[in-house]
């Protein structure tokens, strides 16, 4: 939808998740959240939802953009990897989110923040 669509309403978000989470294509929501606008989404309804999936990229772009929350994303990966959870992916996501708020880059797109 080139970016087009920018908000879901929440029972809708929920089926589109549902949906996507029945046929094992759960990168295709993270990929779709990338687009949305965060602060039109019920926040604690997408934070679970993505949490509860372990979809961290949509959940990183979220708490920032949604909250201005740039903490939060490295607690979370930190977390992730904690748990022993696909450790190596989860420590270089980390790791390069750390590198882009330094830098003052958008995750994951790696654009300038505005």
């Amino acid at each position: 939808l080139t970016d087009k669509l920018k908000r879901l309403a929440p029972e809708v978000l929920q089926a589109f998740v549902q949906r996507f989470r029945e046929n094992g294509k759960l990168v295709n929501v993270e990929r779709c959240m990338l687009h949305l606008d965060p602060t039109a989404l019920d926040f604690n309804m997408l934070t679970r939802l993505l949490k509860t999936h372990r979809l961290h990229s949509a959940t990183y772009r979220i708490y920032v953009e949604g909250l201005g929350d740039f903490v939060a994303p490295l607690e979370i990966a930190l977390d992730a990897c904690h748990e022993g959870v696909d450790v190596r992916h989860r420590g270089g996501q980390a790791l390069l989110y750390a590198r882009y708020c330094l830098e003052g880059l958008a995750f994951p797109s790696g654009t300038a923040v505005e």
